[in-house]
């Protein structure tokens, strides 16, 4: 018996969580091994009935942007499966039950590598005496879609893939060719990320700044192309209230750029640097002296220094803290990361 037709499972149950790409929202997923011949199946836990979702085409309810698998006796549904089941597939796994608590899988670092680590994290292993099943391609079949995207299948007695994408410039035409099996393919694509253009980024963000109030700035945009959700961070030297960041999003939502833009809606998240978020501007600094920070900085050109400071005054060219009743001055040049010292009583 070839222990390499034998079905595969992870060896132990393992749990991850991130924000998803499209939806915003935060997502705890489960990988769970499963019983031979339970093929990938996923859970909404969120959900009570009828909250099983296989990841079977039968499901696909929607392929716009990210792949849509739907329960059809009821609302459950998960979306942006891609990776993560690039990820299953690449390592040969047959049987697993995904557990969520949200419509939308995580999207990581945008690619399959973060999957990839977790399902090796967990381990493989062979259901012994379950073959696997295979479905045998007899004769030539081609799937289209109206954007002109498809997809042949030939008979064949060995793997063989050809793979041609085509967009704009820098992207423009790339082909791959490969003549090996699948899982060796995929050891070598599955860090391919999810991208956007730069040209697009740079016009939403000049979108976004002309409708900042004055003294508020942008400090991060997150989009990605062919996502319909868009997250803007901006900061003050004053605090920004809740109604400000409200006002903020109405008026980016209703611009007839952004309408254009997202002819099917934008779901946009205007918010604040959080706990924990790096001090990058001036003026970030200038809003917390008196508090202590947790200072990573590179001393004498070479060596890194990590610790807590007091943070007394800020110049045009650095920061001045203090230590132990002794002062120090630092370059923001030198200075890799700065993040307010938050301390429980």
């Amino acid at each position: 018996m070839l222990k390499g037709n034998m079905q595969k499972n992870i060896a132990k149950e393992v749990t991850f969580e991130g924000k998803g790409l499209h939806s915003g929202e935060n997502c705890m997923v489960r990988l769970i091994p499963a019983r031979e011949n339970t093929g990938i199946v996923f859970k909404r836990i969120d959900m009570e009935e009828d909250n099983i979702i296989p990841a079977d085409f039968k499901y696909i309810s929607n392929s716009n942007l990210c792949t849509t698998l739907k329960n059809y006796n009821s609302e459950a549904k998960i979306f942006t499966v891609e990776h993560l089941l690039a990820a299953i597939k690449g390592n040969d796994i047959d049987n697993l039950l995904i557990e969520c608590n949200s419509p939308e899988i995580p999207a990581l670092d945008g690619s399959a590598l973060e999957f990839d680590k977790i399902i090796k994290q967990a381990g493989i292993y062979h259901q012994e005496n379950t073959f696997k099943k295979f479905i045998v391609v007899k004769k030539e079949i081609t799937v289209k879609n109206d954007n002109g995207s498809k997809i042949t299948l030939s008979p064949s007695n060995e793997f063989k893939l050809k793979c041609i994408i085509k967009f704009p410039e820098p992207i423009g035409q790339q082909n791959l060719k490969f003549n090996k099996p699948l899982t060796e393919i995929y050891k070598e694509v599955f860090n391919a990320r999810t991208f956007c253009f730069f040209r697009d980024m740079e016009n939403l963000r000049s979108i976004i700044k002309n409708h900042l109030s004055e003294g508020i700035v942008l400090m991060d945009l997150i989009h990605n192309s062919g996502s319909d959700f868009v997250k803007v961070t901006i900061d003050s030297f004053d605090n920004i209230t809740i109604k400000e960041t409200s006002n903020i999003a109405k008026r980016i939502k209703n611009d007839d750029s952004i309408l254009s833009m997202f002819p099917n809606g934008c779901r946009l998240e205007v918010t604040t640097p959080g706990i924990g978020s790096n001090l990058v501007k001036k003026f970030q600094y200038k809003k917390n002296i008196g508090r202590n920070i947790l200072l990573e900085y590179y001393e004498n050109d070479s060596s890194f220094v990590c610790d807590t400071f007091l943070l007394v005054d800020v110049k045009n060219e650095g920061i001045m803290l203090r230590k132990s009743k002794k002062d120090y001055f630092i370059f923001f040049e030198n200075i890799k990361s700065a993040k307010i010292k938050v301390s429980i009583d």
